[in-house]
């Protein structure tokens, strides 16, 4: 994805957003809408390649930790991420022993893919 993802952010206009949602969304729903939004998001609030390069080099640097967080975790994957590995989820929940829940065709973007139910995942898991 990386390779994908610098040469979206080396454009501008639709094709960045439509790069971005291709990596991170497996839904068609919304999509006319969702690059139409990201497009006027990207004008008001423009995201340069220095800061893409930033946040990068952070992810990288920051890996993930060994310890779990000190308050519980729900951990919710998409199995059809064609951003990030879903197995790194799969890994950190094991890693933190942490419960882990994955879609099986939502992408990296749960919240366009699959709102309904990332919130019934969510709601249901602060139930228990």
């Amino acid at each position: 994805a990386l390779p994908k993802l610098m040469r979206a952010m080396l454009t501008k206009g639709y094709p960045r957003e439509k790069a971005i949602f291709d990596l991170t969304c497996e839904s068609q729903r919304y999509r006319d809408e969702t690059l139409s939004f990201w497009q006027m998001y990207q004008l008001e609030y423009p995201v340069s390649f220095t800061n893409f390069r930033r946040q990068l080099q952070l992810a990288i640097a920051c890996g993930g930790q060994s310890y779990p967080p000190r308050k519980p975790v729900l951990l919710v994957s998409g199995a059809k991420d064609k951003l990030v590995n879903p197995l790194c989820s799969e890994q950190l929940a094991a890693t933190w022993n942490m419960p882990h829940i994955r879609h099986p065709e939502a992408g990296h973007d749960l919240p366009h893919d699959q709102p309904e139910w990332l919130i019934q995942q969510i709601s249901q898991w602060l139930k228990d």
